[in-house]
């Protein structure tokens, strides 16, 4: 059975057995009620389309892109990615931090290597060290369980004063600093 009704307030459309479907002409469905289930809204429907949009008891699914100006997420609230929900972004509300948590294998922050395509600038690895990269190329600084490593040349500029504050009595650590002219391990 299927009825319009109005109840004073309210416009209603019912339909008391099976479902509910609006068409445009004859064959392109355009919304599908489901009877206890889903609501559905289709793009140019033929008989054999997907649907576009559906509710179910958890939100709703979406197939194809979403066009949005914005997406507003809550504290707490993170944005999911891969099959497992690998991937997670959010803002935390306890600390006002912006979190990016990879759940497996190593993260990578990549740039446009200047022909449009993907290079990596930073590369954290999972449990492990965080490489900054220049041009793609291998580290050029690297975290080390016990400090970090510099690849090639640490240029120090401004004022050329490097500030080194040993964790061991000066009479047993040493720096040392080199180029082509000057050697000088003297621990000063």
């Amino acid at each position: 059975d299927f009825y319009l009704k109005n109840n004073g307030t309210d416009n209603y459309i019912v339909s008391s057995t099976g479902n509910l479907q609006v068409h445009m002409g004859l064959s392109q469905l355009a919304i599908k009620c489901t009877q206890d289930g889903a609501t559905s809204l289709y793009y140019d429907a033929s008989a054999h389309s997907s649907p576009k949009l559906s509710t179910f008891s958890g939100g709703v699914s979406v197939t194809g892109s979403v066009n949005a100006d914005q997406l507003h997420l809550g504290d707490n609230d993170k944005a999911l990615f891969g099959a497992s929900n690998d991937l997670e972004i959010y803002h935390e509300n306890s600390g006002s931090n912006g979190m990016i948590f990879n759940k497996t294998g190593d993260l990578y922050i990549q740039g446009n290597n200047g022909s449009n395509a993907a290079q990596t600038a930073i590369q954290i690895h999972s449990n492990g060290a965080v490489d900054l990269k220049y041009a793609g190329a291998g580290p050029k600084l690297s975290t080390t369980a016990t400090g970090a490593t510099v690849s090639n040349n640490l240029l120090v500029q401004e004022t050329n004063t490097l500030n080194w504050n040993a964790a061991t009595p000066a009479t047993t650590a040493t720096l040392k600093i080199y180029n082509s002219s000057y050697n000088d391990s003297s621990g000063t």
